[in-house]
């Protein structure tokens, strides 16, 4: 028993083996990199299992929310001006004008108009229809089912404020007139809100749709019309894209002149006496969003009709980029200044530039205001030292009239500058604007003789006060 203890001790010394039951539990490393991967498998599949049931139950609570908001009822804000509001419709067709997007060739152009005006009618009536269910229909059917039911609103839960076909009222004997326009093939209808607030305080709101041109049209006898894409410049090639915007400027603002014909005649013999004699055609002006607010800026270009305009976020296409505008004309614009780097908007940057440098010298038209503060000045202390000038009968009178005449003409003639837009003898204000060649001599003249009065008179009064010091 010694020896083998000895013997067994000295050959595990020497090398130190494991037994044969330890050999065959050795680690293998393929064993252990399947394993790591099977690991890494299973909570891959875990994470990808939880987030699909979590992405279930997302869409689920996201759809049930938009399902219920498509259901909910909802007023459109209240308008804040104190007349009541009325809403009317009308199918105009202008038999003296083909549709040319009409498939069929020789097509009459139509308009559909929505009509909203002061009226008389009570605030518990029924309000009018949002849009009306016959509308309501195609836009769903064009729109889809995933647009019509769960995206959007029911329109026919949508409450407005105007009443169908009320009488005017009677608080005045006329109302201005405005166009409204809306954006590409948008609906006059999306800009209810606008169009009844500006008629509860005192305007008559004008708006219509065309068919090919609007996203989509229900005409008398039910007919329904829809854009086709190639009619959108959205859906258009680059190259093609302002061909089609002109081609479709020019149509757009055929139907305007259109409208306001009819409204003229409206105005003048109303079938049913409503409107007759109750629109102010002399006070017409046009606003509109987007390609409306292009389509007002041509419009009133155009048209004499138009006494003023707004363009709202929209950019200029037409003649009246190279031509300017001479009433009165407001841009509400969006800030663009993080898109001017692609070409495009550089061009839409460039047109409003040649618009601006078209328009009457605003410059020369402050120059004016200043001219009739400076003046009023010198008169104040003319007059405050007059008593002290010490000149003869005959002298004392033209140094007063040639003061007169120099300030009160030299801010006439500023003030003629201003609206001719002309540089004559202005170097500063007037750079940059020319008026006609009529225009630039009688400012010229003008600007002469004020000249020259005013010196006269200077020299005139410093000759009367010299002599009251010698005194």
């Amino acid at each position: 028993m010694v020896l083998y203890f000895t013997i067994q001790s000295t050959f595990y010394r020497i090398v130190p083996m494991s037994p044969l039951s330890d050999l065959s539990h050795s680690p293998d490393p393929g064993r252990k990199t399947s394993s790591f991967v099977l690991r890494l498998i299973k909570r891959l599949l875990k994470s990808l299992a939880a987030l699909a049931i979590l992405l279930v139950v997302a869409l689920t609570v996201l759809f049930g929310l938009l399902r219920r908001e498509h259901k909910t009822e909802i007023t459109l804000p209240q308008p804040t001006g104190h007349f009541a509001v009325g809403r009317s419709m009308f199918t105009w067709i202008n038999n003296a004008e083909t549709d040319g997007l009409a498939p069929s060739p020789g097509g009459k152009r139509e308009v559909v108009v929505w009509m909203w005006y002061p009226s008389a009618a009570a605030t518990s009536v029924a309000t009018a229809e949002y849009l009306p269910v016959a509308w309501q229909t195609a836009l769903a059917q064009g729109s889809g089912v995933l647009m019509s039911q769960w995206l959007t609103r029911d329109l026919a839960l949508v409450r407005t404020h105007s009443v169908s076909d009320p009488s005017v009222s009677a608080e005045q004997r006329s109302y201005p007139v405005v166009i409204l326009r809306a954006g590409g093939g948008a609906l006059t209808t999306d800009f209810t809100t606008l169009a009844e607030d500006l008629a509860s305080h005192g305007y008559i709101v004008v708006g219509f749709d065309a068919p090919y041109r609007t996203f989509i049209v229900v005409l008398e006898g039910g007919r329904v019309v829809v854009r086709p894409p190639a009619n959108d410049p959205e859906n258009v090639p680059a190259y093609e894209a302002n061909r089609l915007i002109n081609r479709l400027l020019l149509m757009w603002t055929s139907d305007t002149k259109f409208v306001v014909s009819q409204l003229e005649q409206l105005n003048a013999s109303d079938p049913s006496g409503k409107f007759t004699g109750r629109l102010d055609m002399q006070r017409l002006g046009m606003f509109g969003h987007s390609f409306g607010g292009a389509q007002a800026l041509q419009f009133c270009h155009d048209d004499s009709r138009c006494k003023a305009g707004i363009d709202i976020d929209g950019a200029p296409y037409g003649r009246v980029v190279q031509d300017g505008l001479k009433q009165p004309f407001l841009f509400l614009l969006s800030d663009h200044s993080r898109d001017l780097a692609d070409p495009a908007s550089m061009q839409i940057l460039a047109d409003f530039h040649s618009l601006h440098n078209r328009l009457p010298n605003v410059r020369m038209g402050l120059a004016a205001h200043l001219e009739g503060i400076m003046n009023g000045t010198f008169l104040l202390a003319l007059g405050a030292a007059w008593n002290e000038v010490r000149l003869s009968p005959r002298p004392k009178a033209i140094a007063y009239w040639t003061a007169l005449y120099g300030t009160y003409v030299n801010w006439l003639i500023t003030t003629l500058a201003a609206a001719f837009g002309t540089a004559a003898l202005s170097p500063i204000t007037g750079v940059g604007h020319h008026g006609q060649s009529w225009q630039e001599g009688l400012v010229t003249v003008g600007f002469v003789s004020v000249g020259i009065a005013i010196i006269a008179s200077s020299l005139l009064v410093l000759w009367g006060l010299r002599a009251k010091a010698k005194a």
